[in-house]
């Protein structure tokens, strides 16, 4: 009898708990094979960011490795990194193949990941294709809010230096105000990747003392040679995210006596990474759960404390976890030196409120499939569409 042939049907399970959709099955192969370059080609073929996404992804792959039922996940992320470190340490620009050009222009506005790759996929079908960053490097949160122990400025330059290759022209210090403007100069359509530039406010009593900082600023000032002195000093970090992660494990760098996470909900509810926060705290990270700030306590001005409520979890909210709601009569006063708020980021709307409508938290509302807005000539990618997400996903 014919023995029964063994077909593969589908997509691999890590190709496919991949938000941007790299083929992390393919490179790995390639790069078991030693084909380094080829597995380097396959991920450009979804985006430039390469060198970054083998450092600060959160290799959402990895968890669906079917491996994993074996001796353990693939280590794709490094297998990745080592692929962009292969072609960086031997190669001048990404080596690949684009259209000619087709004589038709596009804007993108913001440098951050999506607006590096759609430039980038742009690019490579041969329009000519123009950056506009508020700021004075490129990289958006690559470079201005990941902390360079998991991100070094290099590895984004170099990333960053696929595009340019290809002729991706980037005008730094340039704020965009009026997207309207920007179409009447003669671009065929504009493509609207700010991110979510906006940190959310505590709404306490006090925040605006000297020592109460957001986490993105904080984050910004350290990545651009800004960084406070803390040694000695102590520090409390409002918020559960990746942004209290990163802003905890900086502070501790810096010198802080104690880095104090405060969290309104419990460990099982804190949105961050769970390698993130168990790195944080591995690190000497205090954690201290089902706390809200109620006031920021001050002295001539300057931080001295926060004070904290106790909470319980309710029934789940919108979002699906458990509603904190506070427990009467049980404040406190934690002594601080300095307070990091890191309770939320949204987009800033004011470059297309007048133009398309917005979804909750002044999203720019665009179709799901297309990332059109109701202007047919204004597209919408990453954050400022979707809300604080990761890398991979904008």
């Amino acid at each position: 009898p014919k023995k029964a042939v063994l077909q593969r049907e589908g997509t691999s399970a890590c190709i496919a708990a991949c938000p941007a959709g790299i083929k992390a099955h393919g490179y790995v192969s390639l790069v078991r094979s030693g084909k380094y370059e080829e597995a380097f080609q396959l991920v450009l073929d979804a985006t430039p960011l390469v060198g970054t996404l083998g450092r600060a992804c959160y290799a959402p792959c990895e968890g669906e490795c079917t491996r994993t039922k074996l001796e353990g996940a693939v280590p794709i992320r490094l297998i990745k990194r080592f692929a962009a470190d292969k072609h960086y340490e031997s190669h001048e620009g990404p080596g690949i193949e684009v259209d000619s050009p087709n004589g038709r222009s596009i804007a993108v506005v913001g440098s951050g990941p999506a607006g590096l790759t759609a430039a980038w996929q742009l690019a490579r079908k041969g329009y000519t294709v123009k950056i506009f960053e508020k700021r004075s490097h490129p990289g958006g949160f690559l470079r201005h809010a990941i902390p360079t122990y998991r991100l070094p400025h290099e590895v984004v330059d170099a990333d960053i230096a696929n595009l340019t290759a290809l002729g991706v022209e980037i005008e730094c210090d340039s704020k965009v105000n009026d997207l309207a403007e920007l179409k009447a100069q003669g671009y065929e359509a504009v493509v609207l990747a700010t991110g979510t530039q906006l940190a959310t406010s505590m709404h306490v009593p006090g925040e605006d003392a000297e020592g109460v900082v957001t986490g993105l600023d904080f984050l910004n000032d350290v990545n651009n040679d800004r960084a406070p002195d803390l040694t000695g000093k102590r520090v409390v970090i409002v918020g559960g995210g990746n942004v209290a992660m990163d802003a905890a494990r900086v502070a501790e760098r810096l010198g802080a006596t104690e880095a104090r996470v405060v969290y309104r909900r419990g460990r099982e509810e804190m949105p961050a990474h769970h390698v993130e926060a168990k790195d944080a705290e591995a690190e000497g990270t205090v954690f201290e759960f089902l706390v809200n700030p109620t006031a920021v306590v001050s002295e001539n001005g300057t931080v001295t404390g926060i004070t904290l409520q106790k909470m319980r979890l309710g029934e789940p909210d919108a979002s699906g976890r458990r509603r904190p709601e506070p427990v009467p009569n049980s404040e406190y006063t934690v002594e601080c030196d300095m307070v990091v708020t890191t309770i939320g980021m949204g987009p800033d709307a004011d470059p297309y409120t007048s133009l398309v409508g917005t979804a909750g938290g002044n999203r720019i509302k665009v179709d799901a499939k297309t990332l059109q807005t109701e202007e047919p000539w204004l597209f919408a990618a990453g954050d400022v569409s979707t809300g604080a997400s990761d890398i991979t996903r904008a």
